[in-house]
Formats: structure tokens, C-alpha cells, sequence
């Protein structure tokens, strides 16, 4: 979990300069659990799950997360 945190940490620095929100996809079964974990370390964050984004939305990777 902290190897999680940590990663969820370096990817919001990212976020400092582009004056947006964050936004965290994952899939549709950890979405929750992963909100979970992360929320009070970055509760400016949203988590959501690929099913939650409208088709016409295009969506641009700043980075990744992984075990």
C-alpha cells in the first residue's frame, strides 16, 4: 500500500502546474476500494472507473500507476 501511496504522490506533483483537478481511472472493480486507500493523502483527487467517461471524452495519460 505505501508503494501505491507513494506512486499516487509523484504523479499529483504533476498536476501542480496544469491548475486542474486530478482524475484517477481504474477499472469498475477497485475504483472504491482504491478511493479507499487514497483519500486521506490526496482528497483532491478523483477516482474514477473507463465505464464512468462518456465515449466522445478524450482522455491524455500523465502517468501510471502500478504494483
Amino acid at each position: 500500500m505505501q508503494s501505491v501511496i507513494g506512486q499516487v504522490g509523484e504523479q499529483m506533483k504533476k498536476f501542480t502546474d496544469l491548475e486542474q483537478k486530478p482524475v484517477i481511472l481504474t477499472s469498475q472493480v477497485v475504483r472504491l476500494y482504491f478511493y479507499r486507500l487514497i483519500e486521506q493523502f490526496y482528497p483532491n483527487a478523483y477516482v474514477l472507473s473507463f465505464n464512468e467517461i462518456a465515449n466522445n471524452i478524450q482522455i491524455q495519460a500523465i502517468g501510471n500507476i502500478t504494483l
